[in-house]
C-alpha cells in the first residue's frame, strides 16, 4: 500500500512552518512553508523516506543538491538551503508566485512576443548550466516557473547530470528518465547526452506554445517515445500556415534526430528563430496547450516481477485533484509493474534489446488533453453597463505592454517588456480622435525594465537586474542614468530627494544618485507610496506595510495585513475620504486603511489575483490575472458595481478624466501587444 505522507499543514520542520502541499510526484512532495526568521514564504521539496543504504532515489536527490548549489543565475530558481527530517531529505527553494509555464499558458492566452521573452530568459539559464558542465535532461513547461512579474525561471534539476558523468548514479539499471513529449531521440535510446538534448526540449516547448501541440505525441507515452525516434519533424506551418516559410528550417534543425545537426547552444537557436520572425505580426493566437498531461493513474502488468514495485502514471495538478488522485493511487498501488511513469516523467529500466522492443510496443492507454480550436477574438466589448461608450483604439508595435502611468495632465507612458523600450503615447487628441494613443516617443528601457515612477519633471525607470535608474525628462532632453549600487524595487521623489526600496532597505539619495542614508524597512521591502509627509513601504515577505515619517526620518510600527505571508503587496492609492487602498495578491483582497493612522477599515474581495488597481474619486478599478474583465467597486461602500469585459488578459490600466462625469480607461494587454482606450460616459 502507498505510504501516507508524514507531513501536514501547521507542522514545524526546523524553522519552517508547513502551509499546504502544492505538488506531489515520483520525487516526493513539495510544500509551501513560512520561514519565520526571514518573514518569507518558501517551497520545500521533500524526498520520500527510503533506505539510504541502497537507494537510487536518494543518490539522485543528493546529486540534485550538489548541482544546484553551484548554480547561481537570474533565471534559475534560487535555493536557500538543505536539510533532513527523519530520513526525508529536503531542499528549501524560493517560492514562485506566478506558477509554471504550463499553468500560465494552459488557458490559451498565448502571444508570440511573450513566448519569445520566456524562451530568451530560459536559454540564458540553459546555456549557463551547460557552461558549468551540467545538463538538465527534463526541461518542460512544468519545470519552468514564473514570478509575479512573469519572469521565467528554470527549476528541478532532479534528472540533471554532468556532462562528464561524474555525478551519474553507479547502478547499471538506472535506465533512462525524462518526459516523453520532451525527450530527445538520443535520450530515449539511452545514449550519452550533452547539452544539445536540452536544446531539443526547448525546441519542443516553443513548437508546442506556438501551435497548441507538441511535435510528437502518441496515443500513450510509449507511442510518443517511438515517434521521437522515428517520425520526421512535422511542419509547424501545417498548424500555423501564415508563419514565415523559413521557420520550418529552424525547427527541422532544433528537432533533428541527428544531434550533430542540432544547434549547439540555446542562444544560437533563439537568435535564428528571432531572425526568421523579425517583422512577423501573427494573425493567430494558439489555443490550449496540450500534451504531456497524464490525467488518470494507469498501471501495467509485466511478467517477471516480484510484485514489490508500484508503477503508476501520476499527474497531481493542484489541491483540488490531490485527494482523488491519492485514492486512485492507493487502489492501484498493490498491482505488479516494472516500468514507472509519474508526474509526467517516464523511467525505463535498462533491458535487453528484445525486452526493450516489447516495452516500447506496449500500450499504457494514457489519455492526453486534446488541443482546442485556434483563434481568439480581440474585440473590445462592454457587457454589464449599456451606458459605457467604448472606442477601441489599439496602439500597435508595443511588445507586451506591462505597466502604464499617466503623466500629470499629459500623456501615457508604457513599458514594453519584450521590446525593452519605454513608449510615450498621445492622449491630447480632441481635434483628431484617430491620434488617440499614437506613439509620440520611444526610449531605450535598458535590460528588463520593470517599473516606472513619476518625478515631477521626469520619468524614472527601474530594471530587474541593473542598479540605478533611467531618467527621461519630460521636456524632450535626452535620457540619462541615475547611478547607484542597489537594484531598486520601487522609487518615489519627494522634492529634491529620491527614495528607493531595495531588498530590506529604504534608501535616501540625491537626484544625481548620491547616497544620503539608508533605513531598515524589513524583509521584502518593495512598493512605495507617498501621502503627505509619509512614505508607505510594502513588505512583501511578511504581508505587512509600514509608514516612514519624512519629517522625523523614522519608521512607525509594522501593520500586518494578513496571516498569509510572502504575498506581493501593492498600493492602489487614496480615495476621496483619505483612505489608503492596498492590494494583497494571494488573499485576492483590497484592504482599506486610514491613511493617517493606518487603522484597517475594511476589505473587498477581487475574486482573482489583482494585477493593477486605479482609484478615481469614489470608484476603484481592478485588473485581475486570468480574467478578461475590469471590475469596478464603490470605494465608500466597498461594494461591487459592474464588470467591464475587456481585451484578453489586461495587465495594467490608468484612469484619465474626460469630463464632469466621464473617464477614459487606458488598458494594456500583454497578450495582444496593444493598448486600448475605453470611455466611460457617464460613470457607473
Amino acid at each position: 500500500m502507498m505510504k501516507i505522507s508524514p507531513f501536514k499543514p501547521g507542522q514545524q520542520i526546523d524553522q519552517y512552518t508547513l502551509r499546504e502541499e502544492i505538488a506531489s510526484g515520483g520525487m516526493g512532495e513539495v510544500w509551501l512553508a513560512f520561514q519565520e526568521s526571514m518573514n518569507r514564504l518558501v517551497a520545500i521539496k521533500f524526498l520520500p523516506e527510503v533506505d539510504k543504504e541502497n537507494s537510487d532515489t536518494v543518490a539522485r536527490f543528493d546529486r540534485e543538491i550538489h548541482m544546484i548549489s553551484h548554480l547561481e543565475h537570474p533565471h534559475i530558481v534560487p535555493v536557500y538551503g538543505f536539510g533532513d527530517y527523519h530520513g526525508n531529505p529536503f531542499i528549501i527553494m524560493r517560492h514562485m508566485n506566478g506558477g509554471t509555464l504550463r499553468d500560465y499558458f494552459q488557458d490559451g492566452k498565448l502571444n508570440l512576443r511573450r513566448i519569445m521573452a520566456v524562451v530568451d530568459q530560459i536559454v540564458t539559464a540553459i546555456d549557463y548550466a551547460h557552461e558549468q558542465g551540467i545538463i538538465h535532461r527534463d526541461i518542460k513547461p512544468s519545470n519552468i516557473f514564473l514570478d509575479e512579474r512573469e519572469n521565467a525561471y528554470l527549476a528541478d534539476f532532479g534528472l540533471a547530470k554532468t556532462v562528464s558523468g561524474s555525478y551519474d548514479l553507479t547502478r547499471t539499471d538506472e535506465g533512462i528518465s525524462g518526459t516523453p513529449e520532451y525527450m530527445s531521440p538520443e535520450q530515449v535510446r539511452g545514449l550519452k547526452l550533452d547539452g544539445r538534448t536540452d536544446i531539443y526540449s526547448v525546441g519542443v516547448i516553443v513548437f508546442q506554445l506556438m501551435t497548441g501541440h507538441p511535435p510528437f505525441s502518441g496515443q500513450n507515452p510509449m507511442d510518443t517515445v517511438l515517434k521521437q525516434i522515428s517520425d520526421p519533424v512535422p511542419s509547424i506551418r501545417a498548424y500555423q500556415p501564415d508563419l514565415p516559410p523559413d521557420i520550418d528550417r529552424v525547427f527541422n534543425r532544433v528537432l533533428s534526430k541527428d544531434v550533430t545537426d542540432r544547434y549547439a547552444t540555446g542562444r544560437e537557436f533563439f537568435n535564428d528563430l528571432e531572425n526568421v520572425l523579425n517583422g512577423f505580426e501573427p494573425s493567430w493566437i494558439p489555443a490550449k496547450v496540450s500534451g504531456a498531461v497524464g490525467t488518470v493513474p494507469i498501471t501495467q502488468q509485466t511478467n517477471g516481477t516480484d510484485g514489490s514495485d508500484a508503477n503508476t502514471i501520476r499527474n497531481i495538478d493542484g489541491a483540488r485533484d490531490r485527494a482523488q488522485n491519492r485514492k486512485d493511487v492507493e487502489q492501484e498501488d498493490a498491482k505488479e509493474n516494472d516500468s514507472t511513469i509519474y508526474d509526467d516523467v517516464i523511467v525505463l529500466p535498462t533491458l535487453s534489446k528484445r525486452a526493450r522492443r516489447i516495452i516500447l510496443g506496449s500500450v499504457l492507454a494514457a489519455a492526453l488533453i486534446a488541443a482546442a480550436a485556434f483563434g481568439v477574438s480581440r474585440l473590445l466589448s462592454i457587457l454589464n453597463d449599456p451606458l459605457i461608450n467604448v472606442e477601441g483604439l489599439p496602439v500597435t508595435n508595443i511588445g507586451s505592454p506591462r505597466d502604464l502611468v499617466l503623466q500629470d495632465g499629459g500623456d501615457i507612458w508604457a513599458i514594453s517588456s519584450t521590446d525593452e523600450a519605454i513608449y510615450k503615447l498621445r492622449t491630447d487628441c480632441a481635434g483628431d480622435t484617430t491620434l488617440c494613443g499614437s506613439i509620440i516617443g520611444q526610449f531605450n528601457g535598458g535590460t528588463r525594465p520593470q517599473f516606472m515612477a513619476l518625478a515631477g519633471d521626469r520619468l524614472l525607470v527601474g530594471r530587474q537586474f541593473d542598479p540605478g535608474l533611467i531618467s527621461i525628462p519630460f521636456d524632450g532632453s535626452p535620457p540619462s542614468e541615475i547611478n547607484f549600487d542597489q537594484i531598486p524595487a520601487d522609487a518615489v521623489v519627494d522634492g529634491t530627494t529620491l527614495w528607493v526600496t531595495s531588498e530590506q532597505e529604504l534608501i535616501e539619495f540625491t537626484m544625481d544618485g548620491t547616497k544620503i542614508n539608508s533605513y531598515q524597512a524589513g524583509p521584502g521591502a518593495a512598493s512605495l507610496y507617498k501621502i503627505n509627509r509619509g512614505l508607505w513601504v510594502a513588505l512583501d515577505g511578511s504581508s505587512s506595510i509600514r509608514r516612514f515619517n519624512l519629517d522625523t526620518k523614522q519608521f512607525e510600527p509594522v501593520i500586518s495585513l494578513s496571516t498569509i505571508k510572502g504575498q506581493v503587496v501593492s498600493f492602489a492609492g487614496v480615495d476621496s475620504d483619505d483612505r489608503l487602498w492596498v492590494a494583497l495578491n494571494r488573499d485576492n483582497l483590497l484592504i482599506q486603511l486610514d491613511a493617517t493612522t493606518g487603522d484597517i477599515i475594511g476589505d473587498v474581495s477581487t475574486g482573482d489575483l489583482p494585477l493593477d488597481i486605479e482609484i478615481y474619486e469614489d470608484l476603484v478599478f481592478v485588473v485581475a490575472r486570468g480574467s478578461n474583465e475590469i471590475n469596478v467597486f464603490n470605494a465608500k461602500e466597498g461594494t461591487f458595481l459592474s464588470s467591464i469585459t475587456s481585451i484578453d488578459n489586461p495587465s495594467s490600466l490608468v484612469v484619465q478624466p474626460c469630463g464632469s462625469d466621464c473617464v477614459k480607461l487606458w488598458i494594456a494587454s500583454e497578450t495582444d501587444d496593444l493598448v486600448y482606450e475605453a470611455i466611460l460616459d457617464p460613470l457607473p
